[in-house]
């Protein structure tokens, strides 16, 4: 409150002040709203949290059952447990109206799909029938919860396609580079194999780079993702909260704030003296630098150099010049924001049009005129002046955190995007490759002495100080095992969510360690249901773990030596086996 700094979660809560007295129930204000809304309509209902939920039970009118609350949503698509979202809410009601359809609310199941083709519902379907049940997935799905064809695309067989490299076999030691190579060429496979098809006209048209999505659960592979299309000369974007406070740009300008902030820091001194805006010499600064090696402090070298008769008289004027601007920018910074201060380097030194003239400038450009917009941000908070603001960015950079580049494209510029899953939520690209799948289940959280639940409180182990040892508690397994299940089913759920993205065509990337890996895919035992072994559901890995075992089962599609599954769904599907192969000439890339 004494910054004057408030996020979501706080309006959440204070607007729940506002619309309840003390005993929770609908205040004053609340029951005026009752009769000023006609109806409420809530879509995304998956998503609620229970503040949430209570926000709109204290404005809404009537029961259950002739009330005036429409609620719109998909389970199978809640991914925001990490915003308190609980799809328990949203479960429990469609269990209650399904059971007393007369006594509380109406259920009307929206089940067809008019977006994506038969083979990538079928292939959604076939999944999640032998993954996702009320046991690991909180919900069953069953013929109500499947996905059933509702648009009109030619009949064309388009197979999910699943491309499985094998580490070992290739001379490149880092595997996510290994993927990002193998990204780039199934983009190229796209563009040069693949096409569109209109259903207003009826026809064909070729595949362009903006037709194709890349999906991953985090931009960890980002970097490498980057430097990969750019080594193939195809257009590619990725809006990732990394890299910002790294490009040469917005390094210069920290380094300029933090210099007329405090010059006795000699690594950004140094630095910005051998930048565009000063241009110092090598050999000048280290002929500085020996007119007084004892000095701590590089200023304190510079102040020496200038007190010698001997220093080179071109050298001295350039230093004078050097710190008498220095100086009066000191002054400057004193009477004036951060912003303004910012904006009077960038016109002194022509420096957004020095870094809009190299390459990659229109990034450049806007990096710059980001950092202009960000101090502009900082000072309508509490917080003033060039310290406060350098403190600000070393804060966020020690905790990892980045602004991310600054957006160059449109939503109709034609590239090759990259996005997490959380952000395609309600998006659709013809072509998706999802990939990343490999990259292992973040179970932290379930290793830590306080286990919270949302629903049951908090769990802890046992501290014996005598002998400095921890134990689990009884209470502490029980916890970690229903998060750890509530974990799996919110994985699930994000499976769901990138598979529906696709719209003609559905490409995995995953990764196995070696040939010993290939051999044991599929080998997992299903019930008499064929669904997969509840435990190894849970203790699942990864992704891959869960969709390989299920693809690589098929009965007419899987892998040879994998036990199949007794029956069929219409799946279609191709799995390759991608090796690198030495020979005499030059390296190949084998499939299975």
């Amino acid at each position: 409150q004494n910054k004057r700094i408030i996020d979501f979660s706080d309006y959440e809560h204070l607007a729940l002040d506002i619309l309840t007295d003390d005993e929770g129930k609908p205040s004053e204000i609340a029951l005026q709203y009752r009769d000023y809304f006609d109806e409420i309509l809530v879509d995304e209902y998956q998503d609620t949290n229970r503040v949430q939920e209570a926000i709109i039970s204290s404005i809404k009118r009537g029961e259950e059952f002739n009330g005036n609350l429409f609620m719109v949503g998909d389970v199978k698509q809640s991914i925001y447990k990490f915003r308190q979202a609980e799809p328990e809410l949203f479960i429990e009601k469609y269990k209650r109206f399904k059971q007393f359809e007369n006594e509380s609310g109406k259920v009307i199941d929206l089940s067809k799909n008019f977006r994506s083709r038969r083979e990538v519902l079928n292939n959604t379907n076939y999944i999640f029938s032998h993954m996702m049940d009320e046991v690991v997935g909180e919900i069953e799905y069953n013929d109500e919860a499947k996905l059933y064809y509702g648009a009109d695309y030619d009949e064309q067989d388009t197979p999910l396609e699943m491309d499985i490299l094998v580490q070992d076999s290739f001379e490149e030691e880092d595997n996510n580079l290994i993927e990002a190579k193998c990204i780039v060429d199934k983009v190229q496979y796209i563009l040069d194999h693949k096409r569109v098809y209109d259903r207003k006209t009826k026809s064909y048209r070729p595949a362009t780079f903006k037709d194709i999505v890349i999906l991953e659960r985090s931009y960890s592979n980002a970097m490498h993702l980057q430097q990969q299309f750019k080594d193939a000369n195809i257009p590619f974007y990725v809006e990732s909260k990394k890299g910002y406070f790294e490009q040469n740009e917005i390094r210069l300008m920290l380094s300029f704030l933090r210099v007329i902030d405090n010059p006795l820091q000699d690594k950004y001194l140094v630095g910005l003296m051998r930048s565009i805006a000063f241009q110092f010499k090598e050999d000048e600064l280290a002929e500085i630098r020996n007119k007084a090696p004892q000095e701590i402090y590089y200023l304190n070298s510079i102040y020496k150099y200038l007190a010698d008769h001997e220093a080179n008289t071109e050298l001295v004027e350039k230093l004078n010049q050097f710190i008498n601007q220095l100086k009066d920018y000191q002054a400057y910074s004193k009477s004036v924001p951060v912003w303004q201060l910012l904006d009077k380097l960038y016109n002194d030194y022509y420096l957004v049009s020095y870094f809009s003239g190299l390459t990659g400038g229109v990034q450049r450009r806007q990096n710059l005129y980001g950092l202009l917009n960000k101090a502009i941000q900082f000072e309508a908070s509490s917080l003033r002046g060039i310290f406060q603001f350098i403190r600000f960015i070393d804060e966020l950079i020690e905790r990892g955190q980045d602004f991310g580049q600054e957006s160059v494209i449109g939503p109709n510029d034609d590239v090759v995007r990259m996005m997490t899953i959380h952000s395609s939520k309600g998006l659709e690209f013809p072509f998706v490759i999802y990939s990343g799948i490999t990259r292992e289940f973040n179970r932290a959280d379930l290793r830590n002495h306080v286990i919270l639940n949302n629903r049951y409180g908090m769990a802890l182990s046992y501290f014996n100080l005598d002998k400095e040892l921890t134990y689990p508690t009884l209470s502490s397994i029980i916890f970690k095992n229903i998060n750890e299940t509530e974990m799996i089913s919110e994985e699930m759920r994000l499976i769901y969510v990138a598979l529906t993205r696709a719209k003609e065509g559905l490409y995995l990337v995953g990764r196995v360690k070696n040939d010993k890996a290939v051999e044991n895919l599929g080998l997992v035992n299903a019930d008499k249901y064929e669904m997969i072994d509840s435990e190894f559901r849970v203790k699942a890995k990864s992704a891959f773990e869960l969709i390989s075992t299920i693809l690589t089962k098929s009965k007419t599609h899987g892998l040879s030596h994998a036990i199949p599954f007794n029956s069929a769904q219409n799946e279609s599907l191709n799995i390759n086996i991608i090796r690198e192969e030495e020979t005499s000439e030059e390296k190949d890339i084998s499939y299975e």
